[in-house]
C-alpha cells in the first residue's frame, strides 16, 4: 500500500503489485519488520482486510500511468527505495484546473 503527503495528512494512493523479484522482496521484508504497527497511518484508509501497516519511513520510487479521478495511481510499478528523500518529501502533486 503506498501513500503520499497532502499537506499535513497522509492519504492512501493505491497499492503496487509488481515490479518486486524475489531477492527484492526479501530485502523488503527485513526493512519492513521494524517499522510494524497496529494502525493504518493514512488519513483515509482503504477497504482491505489483514494489512500489515507500517511506520512511515521509507520511500518507494514508482512509476505509473496516471492519477486516477479519485486521486490513486494507476499501473503502478515498483521501482525501489530511496535513501534521498524524506517521507514529508513524497506529496500529492496539485491539480491541474
Amino acid at each position: 500500500m503506498l501513500g503520499a503527503y497532502e499537506g499535513k495528512d497522509l492519504r492512501y494512493v493505491g497499492k503496487v503489485g509488481t515490479g518486486f523479484s524475489r531477492s527484492t522482496l526479501a530485502s523488503l521484508f527485513r526493512a519492513f519488520r521494524p517499522l510494524i504497527r497496529q494502525t493504518l497511518p493514512v488519513v483515509n484508509p482503504p477497504r482491505e482486510k489483514n494489512v500489515t501497516c507500517l511506520e512511515p519511513k521509507l520511500v518507494a520510487q514508482i512509476a505509473y500511468g496516471e492519477w486516477t479521478a479519485d486521486g490513486k495511481l494507476r499501473q503502478p510499478v515498483f521501482l525501489g527505495l530511496r535513501d534521498d528523500k524524506k517521507p514529508s518529501e513524497v506529496v500529492i502533486p496539485k491539480r491541474q484546473p
